[in-house]
């Protein structure tokens, strides 16, 4: 919760899936603002807005792409 209060981030995604449901469950408890329970092993659904579908080996590997896009984004500005 340091990092979260350090940073304030929009959106915390935690794997709630065998280990990391534990602490997807204490961050839920302390109610960490932004919080979102994903199973990083999952399919990926992600649909740009360009003519052709995104496609990611998993929901892990859509998440870091975005991610860095956001991040390369906040950047230039």
């Amino acid at each position: 919760m340091r990092l979260v209060n350090q940073h304030q981030p929009t959106a915390v995604f935690v794997d709630a899936t065998g280990i990391g449901w534990g602490v997807y469950d204490r961050l839920s408890q302390l109610r960490c603002p932004g919080l979102v329970a994903v199973d990083f092993g999952a399919k990926s659904d992600r649909v740009d807005g360009t003519d052709a579908t995104a496609k990611y080996a998993n929901k892990r590997a859509e998440i870091w792409v975005h991610a860095r896009l956001a991040e390369v984004r906040r950047v230039a500005k």
